[in-house]
């Protein structure tokens, strides 16, 4: 399994089967190479306001290959607007898209 939440990666990652969770509620994950994720892997995203610093942000400065689920949750009550944009993804390029996205779920706290 490969559970990815550190601030700052340098190093590419094949076939991630687990989870990409981008800092601590919310935060930044910059990783400096590519990041491949498999079919069952996870990339979650969570959303507390529409300001930067208030969502998540995974940087991968090089190719994303994404064949996994977006899992988004809100955090503290937040409720975007039907016009609202987050920009929690950056990349260098990008092979695949995601194949699924879970429900949106609420959270309370931070955790």
């Amino acid at each position: 399994m490969c559970a990815l939440r550190h601030l700052l990666v340098v190093a590419s990652f094949d076939g991630c089967p687990g989870f990409v969770a981008p800092g601590e509620s919310p935060g930044t994950l910059n990783i400096q190479g590519d990041l491949t994720q498999a079919a069952d892997g996870k990339l979650v995203i969570e959303i507390g306001g529409n300001t930067p610093g208030l969502f998540d942000v995974l940087n991968v400065s090089d190719k994303l290959t994404s064949g996994g689920t977006l899992e988004v949750t809100l955090l503290n009550g937040f409720t975007p607007g039907a016009n609202d944009t987050f920009n929690f993804l950056t990349f260098g390029s990008l092979r695949r898209r995601v194949r699924a996205l879970k429900q949106i779920a609420r959270a309370s706290a931070h955790h």
